[in-house]
């Protein structure tokens, strides 16, 4: 039996930095929205586990991490063959590797017995990354603390357009270069991300790009996670639709998706 799945990405319409613990990570408040941009994975029983990739990715694959520890915590000796399609631009701050192993997580914990609860396989998630949970749920999450889901809201109406610029970020340079100085008083505020100031010192493009996605006349606009990505929000279809072709006749040598906000963090293809 091959299960195929798409696993989305999500953005984050306000992320605020609160501060530093003493462990070095940092606790943050965030409003999180999954989006139709998505890695496209098949997955099948295999006698060990295997996981192939598409594009080549820099240190382990966080999705072999996370079934292994899902299969230990199992106590099987049953294995799953693993390919990804990277569709979902990697150091964007778009999490796709987080939600790929989430989905993966999820199909893995129904295909092989014995299945664990909900709230174990949430624990799971949290130990493989910190962005790995929220995909469990997708739509619309607010997050705490070192970015686990708090609440479930109403799914976002707006379409969002995308902007991905050749750029490659760390998430931990991206913190590490993170002051208080950078978050104001404007918290919450659709658009607003704290560390777009750190992440502009170590790559000034991401300047550029901010203004360009503020210049094109949405409800909000700003960076995601800890970028490179910028979206622009607007209230319907035909007004994102123009918002593309006018990023496309500028010839940014960036990448540009049109996304619609989904309901989950994934979704199982049927045959």
């Amino acid at each position: 039996m091959t299960i195929h799945v798409l696993a989305y990405a999500k953005l984050n319409l306000f992320l605020n930095v609160c501060n530093t613990r003493p462990d070095g990570f940092h606790e943050i408040q965030s409003l999180v929205q999954t989006i139709d941009l998505a890695d496209r994975i098949r997955i099948e029983r295999a006698p060990d586990v295997s996981v192939v990739c598409n594009t080549k990715l820099a240190g382990p694959n966080i999705v072999e991490s996370a079934v292994r520890e899902l299969l230990q915590e199992k106590q099987t000796q049953s294995g799953v063959a693993i390919g990804i399609e990277k569709n979902i631009p990697i150091g964007a701050g778009l999490g796709g590797g987080s939600s790929d192993a989430a989905a993966v997580l999820a199909v893995v914990n129904q295909l092989i017995p014995p299945q664990v609860s909900e709230s174990r396989l949430s624990e799971i998630a949290g130990r493989i990354g910190s962005d790995v949970p929220l995909f469990l749920a997708g739509g619309c999450v607010s997050l705490a603390g070192l970015g686990h889901p708090e609440r479930r809201h109403s799914l976002r109406t707006e379409t969002f357009v995308l902007l991905v610029p050749g750029v490659h970020c760390s998430t931990k340079e991206i913190y590490e270069e993170w002051r208080p100085a950078d978050s104001t008083v404007r918290a919450n505020e659709l658009g607003r991300n704290d560390l777009a100031s750190a992440a502009a010192r170590i790559h000034p493009e991401l300047g550029d790009v901010g203004h360009i996605m503020s210049k094109l006349g949405g409800l909000y606009s700003g960076m995601t996670g800890s970028g490179s990505a910028f979206f622009a929000a607007f209230p319907n279809r035909m007004e994102a639709a123009s918002a593309v072709e006018q990023l496309t006749r500028q010839e940014l040598g960036s990448r540009v998706y049109y996304c619609q906000p989904t309901r989950s963090g994934f979704a199982e293809l049927s045959d």
